[in-house]
């Protein structure tokens, strides 16, 4: 039949599959409907997505602070001087 245990990368098919016996079928749809590999890679794209959105929302507040930061001193500069 050639689908073992699921550890090939090979895909899928129904080739050699006997759909009338029912075990054959069974097996087949359950390699089928098996995502454990697909779920794993799932929750690492969800993971660095995630990591991803951390950094960019703390880049943006370093930036924002900055920014305030330049124009206080900016303003602190421009009291002084005029003053």
């Amino acid at each position: 039949m050639g689908m073992g245990g699921g550890s090939s990368s090979a895909p899928l098919n129904d080739s050699g599959v006997d759909f009338s016996n029912e075990t054959q079928a069974f097996n087949f749809l359950q390699e089928i409907l098996n995502d454990s590999v697909l779920q794993v890679t799932g929750n690492d794209f969800a993971r660095y997505f995630w990591y991803g959105v951390v950094v960019v929302i703390g880049i943006a507040a370093i930036f924002n602070a900055v920014q305030k930061i330049t124009l206080k001193t900016r303003f602190v500069v421009s009291i002084l001087q005029t003053g």
